[in-house]
């Protein structure tokens, strides 16, 4: 089943009173709504604008920067992390490559790690969808990859980033 469709589900144990199911979420968008699998696809074509027959973490966070109306973007902006601010910093430190269309993109292992870093992040936090902010969380542990690079480039205080994050989230439940 192409991975678009797949719809999975993370079971993960919750302390010995059995296993507890998360499953990817809606985040704050509108409900029904996937937006990690929308995200995903979002970062898929990040990576073809670059000319990249692969997706990493560099693509998710250019993806998180279009969801306007979340709490990861409204955080990434805050510290100066803007659509297009990501973009060229994206092109400098990672520069476009010649397009190879038709090519089935492969997923690079920081990517895979963001993504199962964004089901940790929510388990911890006890949330029982993942939504963007999940994933956002997750890159800033991300001490290598192309994310890393452009905070670092950017000159992001991660600390800050995960405050404003979770700052935003509070706001969100009141």
């Amino acid at each position: 089943m192409p991975e678009e469709e797949h719809q999975p589900e993370f079971a993960a144990d919750s302390g010995g009173s059995g296993n507890r199911r998360i499953r990817i979420g809606a985040g704050t968008g509108e409900p029904g709504k996937n937006r990690p699998l929308i995200l995903f696809k979002e970062a898929r074509e990040e990576a073809r604008h670059f000319g990249h027959d692969f997706v990493d973490t560099d693509h998710f966070l250019i993806a998180l920067a279009r969801y306007e109306d979340e709490i990861s973007a409204n955080a990434m902006l805050a510290f100066g992390l803007n659509l297009e601010t990501l973009r060229s910093t994206a092109i400098e430190i990672t520069p476009a490559q010649i397009s190879r269309c038709g090519r089935e993109l492969t997923i690079t292992t920081q990517a895979r790690d963001a993504q199962a870093g964004a089901w940790e992040e929510a388990l911890q936090l006890q949330h029982v969808m993942v939504g963007p902010e999940h994933l956002l969380l997750a890159i800033l542990h991300q001490q290598v990859g192309s994310a890393s690079r452009i905070l670092d480039a950017s000159d992001v205080d991660r600390r800050g980033l995960r405050s404003q994050i979770f700052k935003l989230m509070r706001a969100g439940n009141d």
